[in-house]
């Protein structure tokens, strides 16, 4: 038993670095997650959400457009309608020649 510890302590005395790479990989990887976490938080969930809020504004704008075209077909001004009584005889045409 003795002799495997020693062998063990040898190994692992030849070999420190191995315990500095865990480390460093743990160390490496929490700051990948903060990054990710950053990136997530700060910049595609507020993206997401507006753009969310831009598609419904346009949705209500489009609808609020087709409401007033219905309104307005529906609307039948005065002047568009023609005039079934006599025409009014306003005088004679004068042809327009230009002055040189």
């Amino acid at each position: 038993m003795v002799n495997k510890s020693v062998k063990h302590y040898l190994q692992v005395k030849h070999q420190p670095h191995r315990y500095y790479l865990y480390t460093v990989k743990y160390v490496l990887l929490a700051l990948l997650l903060y990054i990710a976490y950053q990136f997530i938080f700060k910049l595609v969930v507020p993206v997401y959400k507006t753009t969310k809020q831009v598609k419904q504004k346009f949705r209500e704008m489009h609808s609020q457009m087709e409401e007033q075209q219905k309104q307005q077909q529906g609307y039948s001004p005065g002047y568009a309608e023609p005039k079934t009584g006599k025409k009014e005889n306003i005088g004679d045409y004068i042809d327009f020649e230009e002055v040189k």
